[in-house]
Order: C-alpha cells, then sequence, then structure tokens
C-alpha cells in the first residue's frame, strides 16, 4: 500500500469492516483420551479449529470468501490448515470490552485490504477497532509523504530488535527495516524507554528553572523518536505531555499551539480517542 497524497498525523487512510471476526478463547471439542501426547492433542485442536473456520467462512459472499482465501499464509508446516493458517497470519487483536466477569474479550480480526499492508519496526500508520462503525480504521502515526509505502507494526515496537526477529520468525520473513539493520538502535530504543521513567502523570516542578530544564529535556526527546520514526511508542506520548505542561507553566503558547494538536492527533490514531485539551 502506498500513499497518493501526502498525509498528516491522525489522518484516516481507510476504514473497513472485518471480513472475521474470531473469539482468541473459543474452545475446541477434542475428544481425545487425557493420556494422548501433549503434541497430538494440538494437532487434534488446530484441525477443531479448521472445521469452526470452515462453517464461518461458507457463510460469507463468494466475492469474500475468495478475498480471505487469496490472503497470504505463513502456517503451512505447523498443523494449521489453510483458513487456520490465514487467520494466525493476517489478523489485528481487537478488544470488545469486557465479559460478564470482567475480562476483556480480545478477538482476531481479518480484513480484505489492511491485512495485506507489510511490516516495519518503524511503521507510519496503526490500526485501531472503532466499535460504532464496527470497522478497523488505519490513521498515519506520523506525517507521510506522497509515494511512501504505508507499514504497519506487526509486533510492539518498544521491543529490542532480537525479540522482534523472534516475534516476526511466524511470518516467514526477516525484517530489514532500519530500525533493525542499525546497530545503534536498541541502546537508542533503550535510553527513549527509560527516559520516560517516572512521568507517569503530571506533577509541577519547583522552579521555572526546573519546568525549563525539563522542557528542553522533552524536546530533546522529541526530536530523537521523530528522527527514529518512531511516534508509536508511548514515550512520545508523555514527552509531548511534558512539553505542554512546561510551557504552560512558562507561558511557551507557540509550544502548546504546536504539540496540544499534535498529542491528540496521535492519541486519535493510535487509540482512536482524541484527547480534548480544552485550552486551546
Amino acid at each position: 500500500m502506498v500513499a497518493t497524497r501526502h498525509l498528516k498525523m491522525g489522518d484516516l487512510i481507510l476504514s473497513e469492516r472485518p471480513l472475521s471476526l474470531v473469539c482468541r478463547e473459543l474452545q475446541t471439542d477434542v475428544n481425545v483420551p487425557a493420556s494422548t501426547p501433549m503434541a497430538q492433542r494440538i494437532q487434534a485442536a488446530l484441525r477443531e479449529w479448521e472445521t469452526t473456520l470452515d462453517v464461518g467462512v461458507k457463510r460469507m459472499s463468494t466475492k469474500n470468501q475468495d478475498v480471505y482465501r487469496s490472503l497470504a499464509n505463513s502456517h503451512t508446516d505447523d498443523g494449521s490448515g489453510p483458513l487456520l493458517g490465514i487467520l494466525r497470519t493476517n489478523g489485528f487483536g481487537v478488544s470488545l470490552g469486557k465479559d460478564e466477569q470482567g475480562d476483556r474479550i480480545i478477538t482476531t480480526a481479518v480484513y480484505a485490504q489492511t491485512s495485506r499492508i507489510n511490516h516495519s519496526c518503524t511503521p507510519n500508520v496503526c490500526n485501531v477497532f472503532n466499535i460504532t462503525s464496527f470497522s478497523g480504521q488505519l490513521r498515519a502515526v506520523r506525517d507521510i509523504k506522497e509515494g511512501e509505502e504505508i507499514f504497519v507494526a506487526y509486533c510492539d515496537v518498544d521491543m529490542l530488535t532480537a525479540d522482534r526477529q523472534k516475534k516476526l520468525e511466524p511470518y516467514g520473513f526477516q525484517c530489514a527495516c532500519r530500525s533493525c539493520k542499525d546497530p545503534k538502535s536498541d541502546g537508542i530504543l533503550r535510553a527513549i524507554i527509560d527516559s520516560t521513567k517516572g512521568m507517569e502523570g503530571y506533577r509541577p516542578m519547583g522552579s521555572r528553572a526546573d519546568e525549563a530544564r525539563r522542557l528542553e529535556e522533552s524536546l530533546k526527546w522529541l526530536e530523537k523518536i521523530e528522527e527514529q520514526g518512531l511516534q508509536q511508542m508511548n514515550a512520545y506520548e508523555r514527552h509531548m505531555e511534558a512539553v505542554i505542561m512546561a510551557s504552560m507553566a512558562l507561558g511557551k503558547i507557540e509550544n502548546i499551539n504546536k504539540y496540544g494538536p499534535l498529542r491528540s492527533a496521535r492519541q486519535n490514531a493510535t487509540s482512536g480517542n482524541p484527547l480534548a485539551l480544552m485550552m486551546f
């Protein structure tokens, strides 16, 4: 997927309802003796999953069945049937609230278009499920230039390179994004994560000089995060919040006018719920 025009952080790129939405905790009725080795029990469960998915896929329109079956399958050698393999390869995690016991209802959504987007550890888009429209919304998590490829992260961008590569192994490729190719990226990532320690919740500093130091420090980290293309990291929002609050204390309206809307745009892209900053 390639951008056909310039996109700003928070812009809606695509909204589509899933081809399928399957509960991750779906129980299968595996009728095997208790003495059956675990490996065989797993294979029996995978076969039951395939049978269950077959019923659901056959209820789709003929067009949607063809689209679903045309999606990539990187689970051809682990006992997964073709429909389950497609689900495991292309699914996005979706939370549909909580059940009566208060536990989160986690499902997997497969899309006709969004599921085809390539991976990068420095993604420029984020997919968030909108309950109201019952659709996955793809939004820019940073500015995207015309002609730039659209990338989504298949794993947590806060993970170190070796951990990300291991997480990506089931997809059958080795990531070669700029973060994975840069031997210094892990050190930078650790430093970005460490920079937010103790920043949960705003606490006023003791003096204007302290606020000025906090402002300078967070502006430096924002620049570093943007340089690395890691705006999806929570650290990006933490430092924007610090810049906004310190700027309010110091009367630096230009920073508030810049980072207030950016923070709302990022919140919109990553959670679908923009912050209402009433001071603007």
